[in-house]
């Protein structure tokens, strides 16, 4: 028994810097901070979850909100939250120009309406629309659901 006791010593010792690196977390970049708050990795400190009807629920910030801007809306299908979302971003502290610096090459105009639609990266499918005071970001899959009016959008062929 006493050369067992080297042996899980040896084990504990070399998993420690594993945990320690588990434990930190990467800088979140914009693009992170938008999906974050899309999927609902910060819905526990918003100030408003509501059910909006037997199938669309809505998230609000308006006290601190996830991302940098006056306030944030999320609205999203409850049975497919991951790809059917909008979000309204009031008085955003950053421009549709930011997130494109962090995903080059994976977005293209929207078509008729001022706008962008990626796709590729990790925005794939998300069409960027501006609005009076903001932003507002949507999923193929919330326009396939709720608006269908904005599906040839997504439809554009690339320049």
């Amino acid at each position: 028994m006493p050369k067992r006791a080297p042996l899980l010593l040896t084990a504990a010792l070399l998993t420690l810097p594993l945990l320690g690196a588990c434990g930190k977390r990467a800088p979140e970049d914009l693009t992170s901070k938008l999906l974050y708050t899309a999927s609902g990795s910060y819905d526990a400190q918003a100030d408003v979850r509501d059910r909006v009807n037997r199938s669309t629920r809505t998230v609000l910030w308006v006290e601190h909100p996830p991302l940098e801007a006056a306030r944030v809306e999320v609205t999203y299908a409850s049975e497919a939250r991951q790809v059917a979302w909008t979000m309204t971003i009031t008085a955003p502290k950053f421009t549709i120009g930011d997130v494109l610096k962090e995903n080059p090459g994976a977005a293209q105009p929207a078509g008729p309406t001022p706008g962008q639609r990626f796709t590729g990266g990790r925005l794939k499918n998300v069409l960027v629309l501006p609005t009076e005071d903001g932003l507002r970001l949507l999923t193929r899959g919330y326009a396939v659901q709720r608006e269908t009016a904005l599906l040839p959008l997504f439809d554009q062929p690339a320049p």
